[in-house]
């Protein structure tokens, strides 16, 4: 049994030394600043993100003014009129819509088309209003107050916005407009001389209760995975693919030695487009199994269709093309140091384009709409419900970024070939004048140095081949009587003399002479 003290006197551990130890203490120092090194990128990187998520949701609630709730006044007459007045003027707050006459429908059909393409959401005064509640208050006509108003809701546009913000302030003004227009109502009634309440016959439910509405939803995103479907399974799907590139950055240093270019190009775009096909298909499968019961029913989302399936499945290739490219282009050329700054500094951005609506955030987000997550979640919500106020730029911007990352990232290998075969990077992506760079391939600038004179002394006095000396260079020659190709090669001093020349036939066939066959 091992003592409680034999950790101390390991066998192993023979010849070993401590951490301490003078002939250790430059390369303690040299990992140590590395250490620090890593630190500060890391304190940058917290810095970094942490501003950058908090800050865009933070203070949404105070931003809801910025968004637009449509009134239409498809009545037109005196009833419409008012109430359209009451809702223009309720007043305003940083937490709640603002409102916004419209006239671009004449139709309730073509405002929830409006709303469903364009729009957060709308009022809509309907048509015949005023005439149906002047029937019910003077002659006792049927009325339903729930046909005063329809109140259009676009949870496609953005589901935690819409919810959480919008549609509570949407119903809240509608209630507030019934109560307030049924008191108005009732107090005109008493104001009106008793020979004219003799002769109406109001119906109490129009007097009592005159303005009522009825919300519709007209892009449908309420199924249970709404609010993180897009943010978590594009998340999912990128982190799924950060270690395979990174395993190809560290591991493919032999390939960029000795494969060429454009066989390089060709195999990596090839790689990363298949393997990405796959990982989309990932994606969609995974949300027709869990896109949760109920799904297509009228108020959770449109029908699901195979249509729909191959949508979400392009739609997810798509983003993961744009980012992921751009992603391996940055990881080909960053120094290890760099990787997970890269990383983060790619996910993060991307998933706070998905959870907060660029409404709801200060200017700076806006930028965050040219970024593939969020291009990507405005295309799925378009698919799921409908709503797609810029789906062509959504497309657009998608497609564009795929096609420049097919510039990119032959750029970015090229310039990984360039470091490798001059002696500039190592097999890590370090690069030269890093404490720990260390690579086979010699610097190019110290091949560029005139060669000695073959013969370099060692430190035991005896004579060795240069470095110069030691390597083998070919040279090509063509024979252009019989079109064939002399190949001599030039040996080390100490290699033997007996073989230094072959010729090859252009059948393939060889034949090997002597020095004195060639008459050298």
């Amino acid at each position: 049994m091992a003592g409680i003290h034999s950790w101390k006197h390991i066998p192993e551990d023979k010849g070993r030394v401590g951490l301490t130890h003078p002939t250790i203490r430059k390369t303690t120092l040299k990992q140590a600043k590395v250490y620090i090194a890593v630190l500060i990128i890391s304190m940058l990187m917290d810095w970094t993100v942490f501003p950058m998520f908090y800050g865009a949701t933070y203070k949404r609630s105070t931003f809801v003014n910025n968004i637009k709730i449509q009134v239409f006044d498809l009545d037109g007459g005196p009833v419409g009129t008012n109430i359209t007045n009451m809702i223009l003027s309720t007043p305003g707050a940083k937490n709640l819509p603002r409102w916004e006459l419209s006239t671009a429908a004449s139709t309730v059909k073509e405002a929830e088309r409006l709303v469903q393409r364009h729009k957060w959401g709308a009022f809509v005064i309907n048509p015949g209003l005023t005439n149906s509640l002047t029937s019910a208050i003077v002659n006792g006509t049927s009325y339903d107050p729930t046909k005063a108003l329809t109140v259009l809701t676009a949870s496609g546009r953005h589901p935690v916005g819409e919810i959480m913000y919008l549609q509570p302030a949407m119903r809240a003004a509608a209630a507030k407009l019934s109560a307030g227009y049924s008191m108005a109502a009732l107090q005109e009634f008493k104001k009106a001389d008793p020979l004219t309440r003799s002769m109406i016959r109001p119906n109490p439910t129009a007097l009592v209760n005159p303005i009522g509405f009825t919300v519709k939803e007209v892009a449908p995103y309420n199924f249970s995975l709404s609010p993180v479907v897009t943010t978590f399974g594009f998340l999912t799907c990128t982190l799924c693919i950060v270690a395979p590139f990174l395993l190809w950055k560290l591991t493919t240093f032999e390939l960029f030695r000795r494969i060429r270019y454009r066989d390089l190009v060709a195999f990596w775009l090839t790689v990363i487009f298949v393997y990405l096909l796959f990982i989309s298909l990932y994606f969609s499968l995974a949300f027709l199994a869990y896109k949760g019961p109920g799904y297509s029913s009228e108020q959770h989302a449109l029908p699901y269709t195979a249509g729909k399936f191959f949508s979400i499945w392009f739609t997810a290739y798509a983003v993961l093309l744009a980012l992921c490219m751009w992603l391996f282009a940055c990881y080909l050329i960053a120094a290890p140091s760099f990787l997970g700054f890269i990383s983060v500094m790619h996910v993060i951005p991307n998933v706070v384009s998905t959870i907060v609506p660029a409404e709801m955030t200060p200017r700076f987000f806006s930028l965050f709409h040219a970024l593939p997550f969020y291009n990507g979640t405005m295309l799925f919500r378009y698919i799921t419900s409908g709503s797609g106020p810029q789906i062509g730029t959504n497309l657009g911007v998608i497609l564009g970024e795929v096609a420049l990352m097919l510039i990119v990232l032959p750029i970015s290998i090229w310039f990984r070939q360039y470091t490798v075969l001059s002696g500039i990077a190592d097999p890590m992506g370090s690069y030269r004048g890093n404490a720990f760079f260390e690579s086979p391939v010699p610097y190019y600038k110290d091949a560029e140095k005139p060669k000695d004179d073959g013969k370099t002394t060692s430190d035991d006095g005896t004579q060795g081949a240069s470095s110069a000396a030691s390597k083998e260079y070919e040279h090509i020659t063509t024979d252009r009587h019989n079109n064939s190709k002399l190949t001599i090669f030039t040996l080390a001093s100490e290699a033997p003399a007996a073989e230094v020349a072959k010729i090859v036939d252009d059948n393939g066939g060889a034949a090997s002479f002597n020095s004195s066959n060639l008459g050298i």
